[in-house]
């Protein structure tokens, strides 16, 4: 359940947030949409969900400096690893302590650096 509950909030908190400044641009291109494949295993799954979390925490720390066009990068990063995310909540039960544990640190690094760039302290 914690761990269906923690990949939901990081999508939750990726989709929301603040809302695009009117005239805000950034010369930086916007990422390539990704194809995430499901994980083979669970530890490749922790790894892609690593992979995940420290993409979404750059462009956290962008946002918390004001970059309206991050926010929009970390919006379509969380679409192109929705299915991947829905899939991960579904194998809670097939993982070790051990991968939990690291899943609800990664969650919590994920956690930490939304609540810094929309202001949830």
């Amino acid at each position: 359940m914690m761990l269906t509950v923690a990949s939901s909030l990081v999508f939750c908190v990726a989709c929301g947030g603040k809302k695009a400044e009117a005239g805000a641009t950034d010369e930086a291109a916007a990422p390539a949409t990704e194809s995430v494949a499901p994980a083979a295993s669970e530890d490749d799954a922790l790894a892609k969900y690593e992979e995940y979390v420290n993409k979404s925490i750059a462009l956290y720390d962008k946002v918390a400096a004001g970059d309206v066009a991050a926010a929009q990068d970390l919006a379509k990063l969380a679409q192109d690893y929705a299915p991947f995310l829905q899939e991960l909540g579904t194998k809670q039960g097939e993982w070790s302590e051990a991968q939990i544990a690291k899943f609800q640190e990664l969650a919590e690094k994920a956690a930490a650096a939304a609540q810094k760039a929309y202001g949830q302290q």
